[in-house]
C-alpha cells in the first residue's frame, strides 16, 4: 500500500460450486504517514563576502532532500548562531581584526540534518572605532537578537551571548577608558581587556586580539600582543572537557601527567582535550612549542 492513503475493503464467500455470497460490510482505512529518515545533502560552496569590521555576508549552495529542506543551521565555530530558510545570512556583532570560522548544516521537517558544509575562515577588517557605541543600533522591544549582536540600551552597549546580555561599556567614552595596563605575571581570563603599547587588547580563547588604538598618537600598526601565559578553564574541571588557553606554534604537542609522573594523555596540541578517562585529582599539563615547554596545573573534580 501507499503511505498516508485511504483504502476501502469488503469480502465475499464462495463455495466449491462457485456460488458466492453478497458483500460483507465495507471497512475504510487510512495508512500511516511515512517516516522520513533521509537526511538532506550537504550544503556546498560556503563563502563569505562584504567583510567589514563587525559584519560579513555568508552564502552557500542549496541542499536537496527526498521531502524538502526546511532550514539551514549556521554555526560560528562550534556554536549554532541562527537558523534560516534561505541560502544566505548576514552576520553582525563581530569584532574588528578578528578571525572567525563558519559552517552550515541543512535540516528537514523531520529533524534529519546533513553533514557540515565546508568551513570558511574570515578575518574582519581592522577597526578604527574609538567609541564603543559607534554604529550600534538602539535596542528594540520584541526583536529576537542573535548571539553576538550588540545594542544600545540606556546609554550603554550590550552584547547578546549564550548566557544572556553582557554590558560592554558606556557610550561616548573611549574604549580604553577605565582599562588597566597589562601587568606581567597576571593570569588573565577570556574576555579581560588590557592596554599594551598604547593599544587596547582583549583576551580570547587562544590569543590576544587587537580591539582599538587608545589615541591618535598610538601606533595602531604595532601589533605586538601582550605576552601570554598558558592557562586552563574551567579549573577545577567539573565536566569532561579541558580548555587550554594558549596559542602555540605549528606542530606543538601536549602531555598530561598525574602526580606520579605518568603520562595519562598526549598528542598534537588542541584547544580542547577530552578528559573523561581521568580520575578525580590534580594533573600537570605540559605543552611543547618551539622546543620550549609551558607547564600549568589543573584539578579534575
Amino acid at each position: 500500500l501507499t503511505a498516508n492513503t485511504t483504502y476501502e475493503f469488503k469480502v465475499k464467500a464462495k463455495d466449491a460450486s462457485g456460488n458466492t455470497s453478497g458483500f460483507s460490510n465495507t471497512v475504510r482505512v487510512t495508512t500511516k504517514e511515512a517516516t522520513d529518515t533521509e537526511a538532506p545533502s550537504v550544503p556546498t560552496n560556503l563563502s563569505a563576502s562584504n567583510v567589514e569590521e563587525t559584519s560579513l555576508s555568508l552564502s552557500w549552495g542549496a541542499s536537496t532532500d527526498n521531502v524538502g529542506v526546511t532550514v539551514y543551521d549556521v554555526y560560528q565555530g562550534n556554536v549554532k548562531i541562527t537558523s534560516v530558510s534561505s541560502t544566505s545570512y548576514n552576520v553582525t556583532g563581530l569584532t574588528a581584526n578578528t578571525t572567525y570560522e563558519f559552517k552550515v548544516k541543512a535540516r528537514d521537517a523531520a529533524g534529519n540534518t546533513s553533514g557540515f558544509s565546508n568551513t570558511v575562515s574570515v578575518t574582519t577588517k581592522e577597526g578604527s572605532i574609538t567609541d564603543i557605541c559607534e554604529g550600534v543600533q538602539t535596542w528594540v522591544s520584541g526583536v529576537s537578537y542573535a548571539i553576538g549582536e550588540r545594542v544600545i540600551y540606556r546609554g550603554y552597549v550590550y552584547e547578546r551571548t549564550t548566557n544572556g546580555w553582557i554590558k560592554l561599556g558606556k557610550c561616548n567614552a573611549s574604549l580604553c577608558e577605565g582599562v588597566d595596563t597589562w601587568v606581567s605575571g597576571v593570569r588573565y581570563k577570556i574576555g579581560d581587556q588590557v592596554i599594551y603599547r598604547g593599544n587596547l587588547w582583549e583576551r580570547r580563547a587562544t590569543r590576544w586580539i587587537l580591539v582599538s588604538s587608545c589615541s591618535e598618537q598610538a601606533n595602531k600598526f604595532d601589533l605586538v600582543a601582550p605576552p601570554q601565559r598558558m592557562s586552563t578553564y574551567p579549573n577545577p574541571v567539573r565536566g569532561n572537557i579541558l580548555n587550554i588557553v594558549f596559542n602555540p606554534s605549528q606542530g606543538a604537542t601536549y602531555s598530561i601527567y598525574n602526580l606520579l609522573g605518568k603520562v595519562v594523555s598526549s598528542g598534537p596540541f588542541k584547544s580542547t582535550v577530552q578528559i573523561d578517562h581521568l580520575q578525580t585529582g590534580t594533573y600537570i599539563l605540559k605543552v611543547t612549542s618551539d622546543k620550549t615547554q609551558h607547564v600549568t596545573r589543573f584539578v579534575k573534580e
